[in-house]
């Protein structure tokens, strides 16, 4: 799916409304990532890229676990990007999810793996025996907020610039 055609302006932000098939390939996840990284171009590298692999860490979340069309909004100026992405699904527990990003396991597996970088990035089966839950670690980690509806299937990420 080409993001740029399906992009279009709205009001005050950007949309993009898709709808994947059920498996993120990785064809899929460097096309979502690409756009981003495109999109973030003006910020500094490191910045750049860590906000465009959360963005993307998001947007895969919701195609994988998610249901039907998703919805990506996002926002960018010299001092902000903010992102929501949002699909029909049923959601998540989002207490369960931050009792897993301050859990010690996750903390001494992303010590051990030296996830500080993108590029370092391991993949979640080598942490956690195949179970999910690091991609979202990550995208904590490398944004300054993360908000989820009550329903648990939307997420905003907020980037400030200084």
């Amino acid at each position: 799916m080409n993001l740029d055609e399906i992009a279009q302006t709205e009001g005050d932000h950007i949309l993009i409304k898709g709808e994947w098939s059920k498996t993120m390939t990785t064809q899929n996840y460097n096309e979502i990532y690409t756009y981003f990284a495109k999109v973030l171009e003006p910020v500094a590298k490191d910045v750049k890229e860590t906000t465009a692999y959360a963005t993307t860490e998001a947007v895969s979340n919701a195609i994988w676990y998610g249901k039907g069309i998703v919805e990506i909004r996002y926002w960018f100026s010299d001092k902000l990007f903010k992102v929501s992405i949002k699909d029909q699904g049923d959601g998540f527990d989002v207490n369960d999810w931050k009792a897993w990003c301050n859990s010690v396991e996750i903390k001494r597996a992303a010590n051990e793996h030296g996830l500080d970088s993108v590029g370092q990035y391991p993949g979640a089966s080598s942490i956690r025996g195949g179970k999910s839950g690091l991609g979202l670690f990550l995208i904590h980690k490398f944004m300054d907020s993360v908000e989820f509806n009550e329903r648990g299937n939307e997420i905003t990420l907020y980037k400030n610039f200084h």
